[in-house]
């Protein structure tokens, strides 16, 4: 009894233990399930949203473009006009330039015709008093000329002889401050080497004077004071 009991144990132990494991395998595949469509959920809203993005970037796209053709139609239209407008108002001009020269050619001729008229017989006078006049203005141009070259050059000598003396004094001070550098130069130098060499010598004479209280023989060496 003690052995069947024991069997009986071992045999209800395995039934739940098989029975716990198909629980869990049941709890798994649930899990797994589940877990699959809400991947497959998740990936369906994400390919809706790549979706309505895509759309949502050509609806753009295209509103843009046509926001620039419209622009760019506007432009040429405008520009076009515009150019229409001002080959209008050129030839409107050349038609008025036209029209005013041609009147005055016209005034002229009757003008002419009308002097020749009424002062034919005075056309050599007025020829020769013409002439003078013109005379008189070339004469009096021409001397205003002369006078203006004549003050032209004047000027532009005397701005040449202020501009050389400017020149000169510059030149002159810094030929004066590179000679007053270099004479402070060597006045430096000089006095540098004088002092180098009275520090020499007391060093030398201090050097001397230790050996010689050292070693009395040295004295006689020494160069005489």
């Amino acid at each position: 009894m003690r052995r069947v009991r024991d069997h009986r144990a071992k045999y209800l132990g395995e039934i739940a233990r098989q029975e716990q494991a198909a629980r869990d395998l049941r709890v798994l595949v649930l899990q797994a399930v589940y877990r699959g469509h809400l991947g497959r959920e998740l990936f369906r809203e994400r390919l809706v949203e790549i979706e309505a993005h895509r759309r949502l970037t050509q609806v753009t796209r295209r509103r843009a473009a046509l926001l620039f053709q419209g622009l760019w139609r506007g432009y040429v239209y405008r520009n076009r006009r515009r150019i229409q407008a001002r080959k209008v108002r050129f030839e409107r001009a050349a038609s008025t330039l036209q029209r005013v020269y041609r009147g005055h050619l016209i005034r002229n001729d009757v003008n002419t015709t009308r002097f020749q008229l009424l002062y034919g017989h005075m056309a050599s006078s007025v020829t020769t008093v013409a002439n003078n006049y013109r005379m008189h203005v070339a004469r009096r141009r021409r001397k205003e000329m002369v006078q203006l070259m004549f003050q032209t050059g004047t000027a532009r000598f005397l701005q040449a002889v202020y501009r050389g003396h400017l020149g000169r004094l510059a030149f002159r001070a810094l030929v004066h401050a590179h000679y007053r550098r270099h004479c402070t130069m060597l006045i430096q130098r000089s006095y540098k080497c004088h002092v180098a060499r009275v520090l020499f010598k007391d060093l030398w004479q201090q050097k001397h004077e230790e050996r010689s209280q050292k070693s009395p023989h040295i004295r006689s060496l020494l160069p005489p004071q």
